[in-house]
């Protein structure tokens, strides 16, 4: 799928040919226009009904077939008329559509330990979310609670998918202790879980202190390869760069699917993910970048003969709403600036993500605004003063600061070209309530209603 194709409009579109049709592996809702829903795993005789409410075609009966697979754009679809046939194990529908179709970002959302909310809040929180609608529930890869045990009791409690974004491979993990937590969450969810892995940090210094090459691209090809084998129930042999492994298995056979996603900036790491990995998790980046990492991704897929269209593309986007906008324009700029200008507590930890980010950001055109930023906080500036010095433009190009009514305008900009977004919820006030308040309004039906 092109990037052009996930926002699509036109009304000179007079009906949309929409059929199941199933796969080894898949299950596809298809669109002869080029859009399409994954559904993984499901049953390739089951009834797809098809329910009409407020303009939305959702796929009935069971709601986890809608929770259980990869993300993948939905349409809005105003009909006049509709018709089913089934034929054999399929049903089809055509619709006799009366306006545009407009694309349907899938909303998640995503909560790690800034937030400062006890295990009980978090499954409270996860709760609350799958109340208002969204579909997917989202936690860094690192700290306390330990980021497995989360997605475990999200899975307990809700229906909804849960991914990791993202573990820390290279820095923490062996495949093989990644294969088996993945795994045991895939056999608890019923499939319902998203492995994201990431390097971990960067740079010479990082890679000589895990004792590997600082060759990241061959490293996670390395981890993605042996990762996706030992879920396959294979028994792998494997000589890599980083990676290797002589006659090992995690034992077990006929897991569920468990997507492997894998975080990506920079074009190489973008086109691995295209080759490689089923979806692809970005970072702060804006509509344009998305597009250009699209395009990044298509080029990898089908350099090795891989569909574009079935991979997803997901991305955190950090939003602080509260009453006070100033004090919310201060805390998501302690994020932003955090990666901009690679400003940590941890100089360490500073000078990694300033290796990456602060690129990242000047590529997206903050390189004075940057440069001046630098300036101030050579000559003394606190991270206060530089956050007041920096402008709304920086702040408002990745994230989100302010009222709860301007919201969901401002999520469904930035969401362009995403196939799933996911609500990183920062906060001015401790505690449940100020993150359920972020959740309530940037629902779902918000947001696609901004669309």
């Amino acid at each position: 799928m092109s990037g052009s194709s996930h926002r699509t409009h036109g009304s000179s579109a007079s009906y949309a040919d929409i059929s199941a049709r199933h796969a080894t592996d898949n299950h596809f809702i298809k669109v002869t226009s080029g859009y399409q829903l994954g559904r993984d795993g499901a049953d390739p005789n089951i009834i797809i009904s098809i329910s009409l409410a407020n303009g939305t075609i959702d796929l009935l009966p069971d709601p986890n077939i809608l929770l259980r697979l990869p993300p993948v754009t939905r349409r809005n679809l105003k009909t006049e008329s509709f018709t089913t046939r089934r034929t054999g194990g399929f049903t089809s529908l055509t619709a006799s559509l009366s306006c545009a179709t407009l694309a349907v970002v899938i909303v998640g959302v995503g909560l790690d330990a800034s937030l400062q909310l006890s295990f009980s809040e978090l499954r409270r929180a996860a709760q609350e979310a799958e109340r208002l609608g969204f579909e997917s529930l989202w936690t860094p890869g690192s700290g306390v609670p330990d980021p497995f045990h989360v997605c475990a009791a999200w899975a307990e409690d809700t229906s909804l998918r849960t991914g990791i974004s993202v573990v820390p491979a290279a820095r923490m993990w062996t495949p093989v202790a990644l294969a088996i937590q993945a795994a045991t969450l895939g056999q608890l969810s019923s499939g319902r879980f998203v492995l994201g892995l990431g390097t971990g940090g960067y740079g010479q210094k990082f890679w000589e202190s895990l004792g590997l090459p600082n060759r990241p691209i061959a490293v996670m090809r390395d981890y993605v390869t042996t990762v996706r084998q030992l879920l396959s129930g294979d028994t792998v042999t494997y000589d890599g760069p980083a990676i290797r492994l002589d006659g090992v298995s995690i034992g077990v056979h006929d897991l569920p699917p468990i997507p492997i996603y894998l975080a990506a900036i920079g074009p190489q790491m973008l086109k691995l993910s295209g080759e490689c990995a089923d979806g692809t998790l970005l970072n702060w980046a804006t509509p344009t970048r998305i597009a250009e990492s699209r395009a990044l991704i298509a080029e990898g897929a089908q350099r090795v003969g891989r569909d574009p269209s079935a991979h997803v593309i997901s991305m955190y986007i950090h939003v602080c709403i509260d009453s006070d906008a100033l004090r919310a324009r201060r805390a998501l700029g302690v994020q932003v600036l955090r990666y901009a200008m690679g400003h940590d507590d941890d100089p360490a930890v500073a000078r990694n993500r300033g290796q990456l980010y602060r690129g990242l950001f000047a590529q997206m055109g903050f390189e004075d605004v940057l440069s001046e930023l630098e300036d101030r906080r050579d000559r003394g500036a606190s991270t206060g003063e530089l956050i007041d010095a920096a402008p709304d433009e920086l702040f408002q190009a990745v994230g989100y600061f302010g009222t709860a009514a301007e919201a969901p305008s401002a999520y469904a900009r930035l969401s362009a070209g995403l196939d799933e977004a996911v609500v990183r919820i920062v906060t001015v006030r401790r505690g449940l309530e100020p993150v359920i308040e972020a959740m309530e309004a940037l629902t779902p039906t918000r947001v696609n209603a901004a669309v």
